[in-house]
C-alpha cells in the first residue's frame, strides 16, 4: 500500500507578475501588445534557416579558398604594438584628413569613413558593390584622443575581419534569413 503525499505547491514566476495593473486598462490595448501578432517558427522553417546558414557558410569557404589560391595566406595576423604605429597612426591621420579611406584586406574591402564627428567602418565582400557597417565610433574634439579612437577602430575591425577568414566563418548571412 502507498502513502499519498500531499503534492508541494509550485511556485512559479511569470513575466506577468511583475507588470503594473492599471485599473483602465483597455483590451484593445492588451491585443496591441499581447504577443500574438508575432509569427510562430515552424520546425520545417527552422531546418530551412539551418540549411541557408549552412550553404551561405559553404559558399563563404569556397570564396575563401579560390581567393588563397590566386593572392596570398593572410596568417596568422599581427595586432601587436609596431603595427599600430606603423599601420594605423599613419592611416588615421589620413582619415582625419581626408574623411575617407579604403583598403583590401583579403576578400574584404574596407572602407572607413568620417561623418558628422562619427567613424565608421564598413565591410565589402562583393568589391564594393553592397557594404555592411561593422563599428561606428565618436570622435572627440581632441586630436590626439581621435587617433587613438581611430586606431583602435581599425584595429578591431580587421581583427574581427582576419578572423573570419582564418577561421573561414562568414561574418553574415544574406538578407533572406530575415522574414
Amino acid at each position: 500500500m502507498r502513502k499519498h503525499k500531499k503534492a508541494k505547491p509550485i511556485n512559479r514566476f511569470r513575466w506577468a507578475d511583475y507588470q503594473v495593473d492599471h485599473d483602465n486598462f483597455e483590451n484593445e490595448v492588451w491585443k496591441d501588445l499581447s504577443n500574438d501578432h508575432f509569427m510562430r517558427i515552424s520546425f520545417r522553417e527552422r531546418i530551412r534557416f539551418s540549411y541557408l546558414e549552412k550553404l551561405c557558410s559553404f559558399s563563404f569557404k569556397m570564396l575563401i579558398k579560390r581567393h588563397n589560391t590566386v593572392f596570398y595566406d593572410l596568417g596568422p595576423g599581427d595586432f601587436d604594438s609596431f603595427t599600430e604605429h606603423q599601420r594605423y597612426q599613419p592611416r588615421a591621420v589620413y582619415l582625419l584628413k581626408n574623411q575617407w579611406v579604403q583598403i583590401q584586406l583579403g576578400v574584404y574591402v574596407i572602407e572607413y569613413t568620417i561623418n558628422d564627428g562619427v567613424a565608421y567602418s564598413h565591410y565589402s565582400l562583393n568589391y564594393g558593390i553592397g557594404y555592411h557597417i561593422y563599428m561606428e565610433t565618436e570622435l572627440t574634439s581632441n586630436r590626439e584622443s581621435n587617433q587613438n579612437i581611430l586606431v583602435d577602430l581599425f584595429k578591431e575591425t580587421e581583427k574581427f575581419l582576419h578572423d573570419s577568414i582564418v577561421n573561414g566563418s562568414a561574418p553574415y548571412f544574406s538578407n533572406f534569413r530575415i522574414k
